[in-house]
């Protein structure tokens, strides 16, 4: 999936928001008891990046990823909309 981010403005709280577009598939190597499902998706998220000092920063993120599918197929994942969270810390040496 390619993602893009628009930092919305500069300081110490910066809000984001995001948009991608690709494919989504589940990682069977990592998780074999699943099957590798491949599909076509779309995800929108938003957020921000807190500044703690010049070396430092924490995001939140949420996001909301749809899949596309022309028909359900039973060995595919039930539910075509996912949502998700990430929290992320940055420290630069």
């Amino acid at each position: 999936m390619v993602v893009t981010r628009v930092r919305l403005s500069d300081g110490v709280l910066v809000p984001f928001a995001q948009v991608g577009l690709g494919q989504w598939r589940i990682d069977a190597d990592l998780v074999p008891s699943l099957c590798r499902d491949v599909e076509s998706a779309a995800q929108f998220g938003a957020g921000f990046e807190l500044g703690m000092g010049r070396f430092a920063a924490l995001a939140v993120e949420g996001d909301y990823t749809i899949l596309y599918r022309e028909q359900h197929e039973p060995q595919m994942l039930f539910a075509p909309h996912l949502w998700g969270g990430l929290l992320a810390a940055r420290v630069r040496f």
